[in-house]
């Protein structure tokens, strides 16, 4: 449900006698409000008060149906044959799918979020021979690898919206034109990247343009606070822009240092890593369960591992 609902009861119509208007608006979190500017019969406000219960389910039922969706897009519906492990054993390493990468085959591939030290770029840069971006705001060195370069910026929304990191920061598109040679006209799916910055990659995804995202042939999101329904309606215009750009998911890991949300039958973990892999025409089976391979390992190899996610 996107914006408000807006209804107007108006005297001599069906719905109440009045002898003045009634605007009745649901916002799309649910919330109600009646605007009243006469007096009306007992009947009117008894028929007042069920159409307002039935905007409250509404406007319920709307929020279910956003978090169902949401839900669902994170089922795995894309089979690959081989996995690597890029980065390191726990917490800090991603699963990419090797199917259609080999050295050479990309122009660039970007590492959003890296601290002071980033395997990730090492490995990837070591087993693709291709350089690597490194971007972060928050520190002021990544790793020093032969292929890799630094640079101290974050990513911000490409809408205009708040700006965490004002002044220090670039939107998807700039980083494209100030990290290569031929900027954001660099072909369709001739990079990668792996994103991981603590729920900023939320705003950035939801706000991303399309065709940018489609120069990507592949993507490796860890995404933050998925429990928060609040937000969900954000969360998943990312998810549907991503589709929109033509990705699918082929792998998922929960990462134990956070918990698990839960909504009806489902569940899934509350910090999740996602590999999305692109050129898929059309989804294969998607299957509601999460599968664990080989290459996964806990975030925490001391914390308790989290229950596999369930999707339906």
């Amino acid at each position: 449900m996107h914006g408000a609902l807006l209804f107007a009861a108006t005297c001599g119509n069906l719905i109440y006698p009045c002898d003045s208007t009634s605007q009745v608006t649901v916002s799309a979190g649910g919330q109600l409000s009646i605007m009243r500017r006469a007096h009306r019969s007992a009947r009117g406000e008894e028929l007042a008060a069920d159409l307002s219960a039935a905007f409250e389910q509404a406007a319920r039922q709307a929020s279910k149906n956003v978090t169902g969706e949401l839900l669902r897009s994170f089922r795995v519906c894309t089979p690959c044959q081989h996995f690597e492990r890029l980065g390191e054993q726990h917490d800090g390493g991603y699963l990419t799918c090797m199917d259609d990468l080999k050295r050479g085959s990309l122009v660039e591939v970007l590492s959003v979020g890296v601290e002071h030290r980033d395997k990730w770029s090492e490995d990837t840069a070591e087993l693709l021979h291709v350089p690597v971006m490194q971007l972060d705001c928050t520190v002021d060195r990544g790793s020093s690898c032969e292929r890799c370069q630094f640079f101290r910026r974050c990513l911000r929304r490409s809408d205009g919206g708040p700006d965490a990191f004002a002044g220090r920061s670039w939107t998807l598109e700039e980083a494209l034109n100030h990290t290569m040679p031929h900027g954001n006209h660099v072909a369709d799916r001739s990079l990668l990247m792996k994103m991981d910055i603590e729920g900023g990659e939320w705003t950035i995804l939801s706000t991303a343009d399309i065709h940018l995202l489609r120069k990507f042939r592949q993507l490796v999101v860890e995404f933050h606070s998925i429990g928060d329904e609040s937000q969900h309606q954000q969360y998943l215009e990312a998810m549907r822009r991503l589709a929109g750009a033509g990705f699918t998911v082929a792998h998922l890991h929960g990462n134990n240092f956070a918990g698990e949300f839960v909504k009806g039958t489902d569940h899934i973990p509350d910090v999740l890593e996602v590999t999305f892999v692109s050129g898929q025409d059309h989804k294969q089976h998607c299957r509601s369960d999460e599968v664990v391979l080989p290459q996964d390992s806990s975030n925490n190899p001391w914390g308790e591992n989290l229950r596999l996610a369930h999707l339906t």
